[in-house]
């Protein structure tokens, strides 16, 4: 079972986050927010939220999975890391072709965020 608390990163030294709360989340929310936080952090905490069965393709508002979320802010390594849970747990549930509310696939996201090096991940 993942448990639901998640820390947001943030600079502890600065004065402008001294007072800010523990964000105390659902595994979904927490997947989402390490997708977007990428780079190693977010890839670690990735690798054990997926590694502790949290889901990777759990849509959250105007149906942006994690892999959008990703995508967008050119974050390779947890594009990766989803590409790679999805390939071993999704039913034809993948998140790869699935468009946001507004149309856009995880691929047109990364065009789109000029995140080209993230964007060749998703041709086949």
């Amino acid at each position: 079972m993942v448990l639901g608390i998640c820390a947001i990163w943030y600079d502890t030294t600065s004065p402008a986050f001294a007072d800010q709360p523990l964000i105390i989340c659902t595994p979904t929310q927490a997947v989402h927010l390490a997708a977007i936080k990428g780079g190693v952090d977010g890839a670690a905490c990735l690798r054990l939220l997926l590694d502790a069965g949290a889901e990777s393709v759990s849509a959250a508002r105007e149906n942006w999975r994690p892999m959008h979320f990703a995508a967008a802010r050119g974050n390779e390594g947890c594009v990766q890391l989803l590409l790679e849970a999805e390939s071993a747990e999704t039913d034809g549930n993948s998140s790869v072709r699935a468009a946001t509310d507004e149309g856009f696939t995880p691929e047109a996201l990364a065009i789109r965020h000029s995140q080209h090096h993230v964007a060749h991940l998703f041709v086949k």
